[in-house]
Order: C-alpha cells, then structure tokens, then sequence
C-alpha cells in the first residue's frame, strides 16, 4: 500500500483537526479553538495562517552565479550540509532518511489547500453572497504558486519543444493518504494547471489586499503570478498584457532614500560604511503578496561591481574584505554580505511591485517597446539613486536593453530565488550560455571546483530520495 509521506503531512493533519495555538505575530491572529473546520469562518483561519502559506527558499538561491559559500568556514559561518550539497551540485541534496524542507512546505500547502477547497465546496449552496468563492480563489492562487515553484526547482525550465515530456512533478489530488499515484506530471502539466487555477480565480479575488493582510491573495497578485508564468514560457504578450493589468490596480513604489541606515567605521580602518534597511512588511508599500522572507545571504565580489556610486541599493549589501577569512584554514575569500533585511521583519519572497515594473520593462524590451521599457526603468531607478543625483537611461538598442533590464533584476532582488529561475530561463529562450562555477574546499582540505553548463540536467534539483523510496513511481532526476 503506496503512502504518500511528508513530515509536513502529519503537521498539517494537527493544523487542520485542531487549529495551530500558537500566536502568529506577523497576522496578529490567534487561530484557535475548532476542532473540525465547517464553517467559512474555519475555512478563513485555515488560509489566514501564514505559518503554512508564507515561506523562503532554503536551498535555491544557492545554485546561482552570485551567491559565495566557502565551505571552509563552515564553522564560522553556520552553512547547513544541505546547503553546501546543492552549491556543489552534489548527486544528493539530503540524506536518504532525510526530509527535503521546501517540497515538505509546498505540497504540505497543496495538502491543506485539497482539504480547504473539499470542505467550502459543500458550503456553496448553504452561504449566500461571494464568501466561498473569494476563498476558494485565494485558495487556488495559493496551490498555483506552490505549484509554479515546485516544478522550477524540481523540473528543467519550460521548453516549448520539450516541455510535454520533460518530468515536473507529481500532481497531488484529493487529501487521501493511502494508495495515491505520485506519478510525476509533465512540465507542460503543471504549468496548465498552474494557468488554469489562476484564470479560474482571478475575479472572485479583490482587487487589493492591505498590507496587514498582504499574506491574503488579490487580483493585483493573481495578473502578476499569471504574467510570471507566461514570461517563463516565452509567451511575451500574454505576460505583458497580464502585468499592465496588476499595474493598473497597484503600482507603487518605495523611495529606498527614506530606509532606515545606519552608519559606523569598521575597527581598524578610517572607512565609513553604511547599511540601509527594508522596512517591516507590513509598512513596506511595494509589498503585494507576501510569501516568505528573504535568506541571509553572501554573494561574489563581482555582483558588487554591478552598482554605480551613487546606487543606495549597493548599501543593502556590506564589502567585507575580512569576513570571510580565517588564518587557521588558510583562507581568504572576497565577498558581499546582505544587510538590509537584519533590522525588521523585511524582504518579501512572492508578489512585489518592483519585479512587476521589471517584468513589464523586460516584455517591452522583448517586444521592440523600446520608449516603455526605458520609461519603466527609469521609474524603478529613480527612486534607487541617491536623491537628486540619477541620469535617466535612454537605450535604444534593443538587445543592449535586455541585457540592462536583467542586470536590473540582479540589482534589485539580492538574496531571492529570482536569479536561479532566471538563468534557466535565459539559458533557454535567450541561449545566454550562463555557466555556474562554483568553488570549495573539500571535506580532505582540497579546493575543487563544480562547473554547470547551461544545458546541463542539473538544473532540476533532485528529489529527496525518502520520497522515492515510499513512492518507486517517483523518477528521479539524472545528474549527467
């Protein structure tokens, strides 16, 4: 008898017979007290406990060009195993026994969005007005997301010319825990469903959701979650169409000249260094949906070179020239750390108003929109730049403004999976042939190195071989 087996699982079977007790304090809602959801005001806690929906990658952004793991200083700088296997493309990510953290938290979603969307589909004929359906809809956004990211970790990037028979991942129906077929679905499979419960959904969601409930999905999120997903399937239009729709509800964003800083001389030197801070998320305005919190991360001397002087976002990240340097383990590695998010509960996984600004200027800049492009570039930028000091762009080479918009990304998301997924995407719609290189020293003192190439299989992170082991239809992903 197949058992479909998640830690998360048995922890979402205590949510939902009991209601978590404990205190969220990012909602500030005390979900308690019910012991069998059956009423839409159940339902409702159900999907307002952002302990199950809102996340942050805990290994992916590790598998990109900007991030820097010395491995060495393992000690020092608290890298998990599981971290230091996927920067080096290990043939495993976690131990066989091991559980994988982000396919534990989706499909635990997914679990829980089954069972809420089984319990409000019997209430339709005994609520009046359009309560079900703004939770059923809010529930769908939820599985879609949770979807869209399982199969860009999981799963090679979306290729029209192969995307109906590469594996994505397995489709979770229903709430049965027994005799369920983990079969994985296509990449083309997952993204149809992705697309069908977001169109599905999108006019039973309001319009916006304020920001003490940005957790709750909106229309403004569910355009902007629709055009993600066409612009990773190459459909420019249809993502264009889909932004200018999110913009149209919601576009504002934050002038990074009003975050908190602060400012001090590091020991030893006469030099001045300053970090600036996000704002809580709940007082940050770019926030539309809020998903999870972004990870403490390190990134390569190079990704510091992609900022200009007076660009305030170079102070969201920290040169440390020392702080990666240990005298005992002979090493000595250069590097940026992030700062901004060590303040506040800051720094948003999920729906935000600058990669939707960012998603249109890179659509107008694939579609010949040149005047747009810029004109959305030089909004975002603006509000960048040390006030009174920023010199509007004017590219109006086509493939120059590409390659500026994805520069863009990488200055504006440090410490996201943005990047992982872009340079999939990149390396094949756009054959930008961006190949990871990722050194470390070994567990025998040797430094080696790891080399991905842009067509490499290795790009679908490998599936935790537990699952497998339960579920034999399960395929693994090959590793070359």
């Amino acid at each position: 008898m197949k058992k479909f087996t998640y830690k998360i699982v048995i922890l979402l079977l205590t949510v939902v017979v009991f209601i978590s007790c404990s205190k969220n304090e990012f909602l500030d809602i005390d979900p308690q007290g019910i012991a069998i959801p059956s009423t839409i005001e159940d339902y409702r806690l159900l999907l307002d406990d952002a302990e199950i929906y809102t996340l942050k990658h805990g290994l992916t952004p590790y598998a990109s060009d900007i991030v820097l793991l010395d491995d060495n200083l393992n000690d020092e700088l608290g890298y998990s195993q599981e971290q230091r296997n996927l920067y080096r493309f290990n043939e495993f990510i976690y131990g066989a026994t091991n559980d994988d953290d982000d396919w534990n938290t989706y499909y635990g979603q997914i679990f829980n969005i089954n069972i809420v969307l089984d319990g409000l589909s019997k209430l339709e004929d005994e609520v009046s007005g359009n309560s079900v359906a703004q939770l059923k809809a809010e529930a769908k956004l939820h599985r879609a997301y949770a979807y869209f990211n399982l199969v860009n970790i999981y799963g090679l990037h979306y290729n029209p010319a192969t995307a109906a028979t590469d594996l994505g991942v397995p489709i979770r129906e229903g709430f049965d825990l027994f005799n369920v077929d983990l079969t994985r679905a296509s990449v083309q499979g997952v993204y149809d469903l992705v697309i069908d419960d977001i169109t599905t959904s999108i006019n039973n969601l309001k319009d916006t959701q304020p920001l003490e409930l940005s957790f709750r999905p909106s229309k403004t999120a569910a355009h902007a979650l629709l055009s993600k997903v066409y612009l990773y399937q190459g459909k420019y239009q249809e993502a264009l169409e889909n932004i200018e729709y999110a913009l149209d509800l919601y576009d504002v964003l934050r002038d990074i000249n009003q975050e908190e800083t602060d400012s001090y001389t590091a020991e030893g030197t006469s030099v001045l260094t300053v970090e600036r801070y996000w704002p809580n998320i709940i007082e940050d305005t770019q926030v539309v949906w809020h998903k999870g919190f972004i990870l403490d991360l390190s990134f390569t001397e190079t990704y510091g070179s992609l900022f200009e002087s007076n660009d305030m976002r170079k102070q969201w990240i920290i040169y440390f020239p020392t702080a990666f340097s240990n005298e005992d383990k002979e090493s000595s590695v250069l590097g940026y750390q992030l700062r901004a998010n060590q303040k506040n509960e800051s720094g948003t996984e999920g729906i935000y108003t600058p990669d939707m600004y960012l998603i249109r200027a890179e659509c107008n800049a694939r579609l010949g929109n040149i005047q747009a492009s810029n004109d959305d570039l030089n909004t975002l930028r603006e509000k960048r730049y040390e006030t009174g000091t920023y010199v509007p762009l004017n590219i109006t080479d086509k493939d120059e403004l590409l390659r500026f918009v994805k520069e863009e990304r990488l200055r504006e998301f440090p410490g996201t999976v943005e990047r992982t997924f872009d340079i999939k995407r990149y390396n094949i719609f756009d054959n930008d042939n961006i190949t990871i290189d990722h050194s470390f020293i070994d567990d025998n003192g040797v430094s080696q190195a790891v080399i991905i190439l842009p067509n490499s299989k290795k790009w679908a992170q490998p599936i935790a071989q537990k699952y497998i082991n339960f579920n034999p239809e399960i395929k693994q992903n090959p590793r070359d």
